[in-house]
């Protein structure tokens, strides 16, 4: 059996004695960052949307926001609609650089 020093050792926060030759790796640093999912046409429209709903029915839950804006989605024509899909395409193409 090979004999260490004793400064090769260091103390982990449990109180155990590990070898300094082999760290662990810290948990972020194995993760590897990703760009964020692109956004839906839906989404787009709701990020501009919500805030105007807010405005004009202050103290509204998160789901009848939504509830209300959905019905705003479902009522605008398609012209309106491909400025929201034209936006989530580029959006798309963000995120597949």
């Amino acid at each position: 059996m090979t004999e260490f020093d004793a400064d090769e050792f260091y103390t982990t926060e449990k109180g155990q004695l590990s070898y300094l030759t082999m760290p662990k790796k810290p948990k972020f640093l194995e993760k590897v960052v990703q760009p964020a999912k692109p956004s839906t046409s839906f989404f787009i429209f709701m990020k501009e949307k919500r805030q105007e709903v807010l405005q004009k029915t202050p103290g509204l839950k998160v789901t009848e926001i939504m509830k209300v804006v959905a019905e705003l989605w479902s009522k605008i024509d398609n012209d309106e609609k491909m400025k929201f899909d034209k936006l989530a395409i580029k959006d798309r193409e963000r995120y597949d650089k």
